[in-house]
């Protein structure tokens, strides 16, 4: 169920049952039965362990492999105009849908409907993305444990959904029920590990890093689109990858950049990394060239947020120092000030 919670007392204002209000099969997920914990070496699974705990640790390996039994791994996202986005399972064993649910508040309590949904791949390591006008919903999809181990071969697909031509029925399925995206970008490397940004006129942004080439991949590290019109590619320098959510502002993307080098150690076919070393950059967002880096002790995979006075907070949430068998996790939370200049 997608529940609607008041914020002042915690009770449930309104539910709405998405496998019944969508059809959607009530299935788990198609996943290769794997304990990804128990696979790792000893000195991996004490730094995620200090980190996420170990009780923990299969389940978010499993979160990015696409193995999670439940109905959605995301954050739901809430448009301008408060309507409700979730991704999840679909309507058969093979799919994957984003949902759109209204809130109608013209009673005396609310009310959640079901709206649309817009089919995708099964399995997804990202939370739908809503444009600033709220026209645009973006998500990438076929995250699975295949596509963990094999991500060149995996159909994964960015899809951007025109709300306007959905619930207008103007888009290129005739079933009002059905909404087929405006938008598809094939992601290059394999499957996105995290969300990534869309904005007014369909302008998005997709970063590339797939835990099984994590050296020496030869696919650009952010791509800015248009629509699916590529408008820049940036490659980092050294074989570094891009290592946490994009952060847009006005004139920059901000995240973190991860520099690895291999190891001798494998899993399930995967070369771990023996080290890593990790920096905060700063592309310029109408060329996406690298205009500022500085050393953070790890990745951080989630976000750099932007406070009020300009400062900087990196989260390290370390997931790429993490599989690095020689680099311990530091994690935490770095700052970086606003100078004068």
């Amino acid at each position: 169920e997608v529940a609607l919670v008041s914020r002042d007392d915690g009770s449930v204002l309104a539910a709405l049952d998405v496998y019944d209000s969508f059809g959607f099969e009530r299935i788990e997920r198609m996943g290769l039965d794997l304990d990804f914990a128990g696979l790792l070496p000893e000195a991996i699974l004490e730094d995620f362990g200090s980190i996420f705990g170990a009780d923990s640790l299969g389940g978010l390996l499993g979160i990015f492999a696409g193995t999670g039994d439940q109905w959605t791994d995301n954050t739901i996202g809430v448009a301008p105009d408060g309507t409700i986005y979730a991704i999840g399972s679909g309507a058969t064993a093979d799919n994957g849908a984003v949902v759109q649910i209204k809130v109608d508040t013209s009673g005396e309590t609310p009310r959640l409907i079901a709206g649309w949904q817009m089919p995708t791949v099964l399995g997804s390591a990202t939370s739908p993305s809503i444009s600033q006008d709220g026209r645009y919903v973006k998500v990438a999809d076929g995250n699975t444990t295949a596509a963990l181990l094999a991500p060149g071969e995996a159909d994964a697909t960015v899809r951007i959904a025109d709300v306007v031509a959905c619930d207008d029925n103007t888009d290129d399925d005739p079933d009002p029920t059905i909404c087929q995206p405006a938008v598809t970008v094939p992601l290059r490397s394999g499957p996105a590990l995290g969300a990534s940004p869309v904005f007014d006129d369909a302008e998005h942004y997709v970063w590339d890093v797939q835990l099984a080439t994590l050296v020496g991949s030869d696919v650009p590290d952010v791509t800015r689109y248009d629509g699916d019109q590529v408008v820049w590619e940036a490659t980092l320098p050294d074989d570094a990858n891009w290592s946490s959510v994009l952060t847009i502002t006005n004139n920059h993307v901000l995240g973190t950049l991860t520099r690895l080098t291999a190891s001798d150690t494998t899993i399930l076919g995967l070369n771990l990394p023996a080290t890593a070393q990790s920096e905060l950059a700063i592309l310029d967002r109408a060329t996406g060239a690298l205009v500022f880096t500085a050393p953070i002790t790890d990745d951080s995979t989630s976000t750099v947020t932007v406070g009020p006075d300009g400062s900087l907070y990196v989260t390290m949430l370390s997931l790429l120092h993490g599989f690095a068998v020689e680099t311990p996790i530091v994690g935490g939370v770095i700052r970086f000030g606003v100078t004068a200049e």
